[in-house]
């Protein structure tokens, strides 16, 4: 556990925010959002959907507005007990789900970086593969 503190004492850890910060400078700066396929047409009614039963101290069983009603919580591809989900309490949908996003790119490197770090590589490699892990395309 100690050594997992110190890791996050690195300065490649800050580094990786700061590239995370910067390539993502539109989103994170002015405000845009990522907008194209799945996210608007199904994930973020799903969300926004989820915020609203949890604001209403509810739990989100049920989905009335798809085909008549169709289970929320007992689908799994909607995610409606998913921690990041109480962003779209705080934030309008857009924004939460960027955001949500932005911190799912990063907690991706992050992870690499400590799993390479745990393996007792250094710290330069760690972070090299950290960034060809987030900017590769695939994620």
């Amino acid at each position: 556990m100690n050594s997992l503190l110190q890791t996050f004492k690195e300065k490649p850890i800050w580094f990786l925010l700061l590239i995370e910060l910067l390539f993502f400078f539109r989103p994170v700066f002015f405000g845009e959002v990522f907008y194209f396929r799945d996210l608007h047409s199904h994930f973020l009614p799903k969300r926004e959907l989820v915020a609203e039963y949890l604001s209403e101290l509810q739990v989100p069983l049920w989905d009335p507005y798809l085909q008549g009603g169709k289970p929320l919580l007992g689908n799994p591809n909607n995610m409606a007990l998913y921690p990041s989900n109480l962003l779209y309490l705080v934030f309008s949908g857009a924004r939460a789900l960027t955001i949500e996003i932005l911190l799912h790119h990063f907690m991706a490197m992050l992870a690499l970086y400590i799993f390479c770090r745990m393996l007792a590589f250094r710290q330069s490699s760690s972070f090299l593969a950290a960034m060809i892990y987030g900017f590769s395309g695939y994620l």
